[in-house]
């Protein structure tokens, strides 16, 4: 890649990208959690990938089933696959004790970097954003990556009601 194309990306996507490593560290460390809060970066990132192939491929007919195709595989995919084991909720403050994971950076860093590559590819080839092959794959990974959040999400979801439910006893 150029390097000399740099000096054409606007700044706030390096404050973004800032941003976005600073959230990424501070889940890496244990932290505590309120049941809402864990639905708040799931909901962002999804608005913010399907925002993103809005603006790059429009809502055309093949566009927003792909991303949709990668929420679903990607929450499906994950589905009792997510390790909740170190993970602790309390019914009565309805909180999270999360241990630090450096999975939510990686995925971050992913989508980022999706996000990058698809702008600087349609800068330099803007004919890209009408080839349905790129503009259906780039959907579909930007809905795999927003969807890998929603199904962790999902998972401590599962695990609040799980510990919500009042445990019958025999006896």
């Amino acid at each position: 890649m150029d390097l000399s194309m740099l000096q054409y990306v606007p700044r706030w996507v390096f404050a973004l990208l800032a941003a976005l490593v600073a959230l990424g560290l501070a889940q890496s460390l244990p932290r505590q959690v309120g049941l809402r809060r864990s639905a708040l970066l799931p909901i962002v990132l999804l608005a913010l990938s399907l925002g993103g192939v809005v603006s790059s491929f429009g809502a055309v007919a093949l566009t927003l089933p792909a991303w949709a195709a990668g929420v679903a595989v990607a929450v499906f995919g994950l589905r009792g696959r997510v390790d909740v084991a170190g993970v602790r909720y309390d019914p009565a403050t309805q909180r999270f004790a999360l241990p630090g994971s450096w999975v939510p950076l990686a995925l971050m860093m992913s989508l980022f970097a999706l996000k990058f590559a698809v702008g600087m590819a349609l800068a330099r080839a803007p004919g890209l954003a009408s080839s349905v092959a790129f503009a259906a794959i780039a959907s579909a990974a930007y809905g795999m990556f927003s969807g890998a959040f929603l199904g962790r999400a999902m998972a401590l979801w599962a695990l609040a009601r799980r510990h919500a439910m009042p445990v019958l006893r025999v006896g």
